[in-house]
């Protein structure tokens, strides 16, 4: 929806991607409301301020952990074990 009636993305990404990388994700991924348009689902949620769509953490989620995946994981994964004390 958001692509249709805002703006699009730089990259394409499956739905099946969307679902699994937000059921995943241990942190939440929330901004400032910035467009006219409503969520279309999941409306008047008391831990969420408003049902404005928030295109800065669609653009986060879309362009940058789910499109830009494999650049992220191959910068952090060989520094990630060295920061928390975990060895290889």
């Amino acid at each position: 929806m958001y692509e249709r009636d805002v703006g699009s993305f730089q990259f394409h990404v499956l739905d099946e991607d969307i679902v699994t990388v937000i059921s995943n994700l241990p942190v939440e991924l929330d901004g400032v409301d910035t467009d006219p348009n409503e969520v279309v689902n999941h409306k008047n949620m008391a831990r969420i301020k408003t049902d404005r769509v928030r295109g800065g953490a669609l653009r986060v989620l879309n362009d940058g952990l789910i499109g830009r995946s494999k650049k992220l994981l191959k910068r952090i994964e060989p520094v990630w074990p060295r920061r928390v004390g975990v060895a290889k």
